[in-house]
């Protein structure tokens, strides 16, 4: 399966300020594996980073790219992953 050419990221950039970007696809490094991704949740970043101004400044420093929970296809593995 080829790389993705696009990879729309949901950015946190602050207390309700959620962007969708464009990021380059990167290549995995020899211990991390390039995911395809099918499905990414983002209930408790908004719930506990967007909702509660506290959160922010404990959690949050810079622009973050943001989601867990995810569910994707594995498109290529760094040399060291098994």
């Amino acid at each position: 399966m080829a790389p993705p050419s696009s990879n729309l990221s949901a950015v946190l950039y602050g207390i309700n300020d959620l962007r969708l970007e464009e990021r380059p696809v990167p290549e995995p490094k020899d211990n991390q594996a390039l995911l395809r991704m099918e499905v990414v949740g983002i209930w408790w970043v908004r719930r506990t980073l967007l909702d509660h101004r506290k959160m922010w400044s404990v959690c949050v420093e810079k622009p973050m790219v943001i989601g867990h929970e995810a569910s994707g296809t594995v498109l290529k593995v760094g040399k060291n992953v098994k």
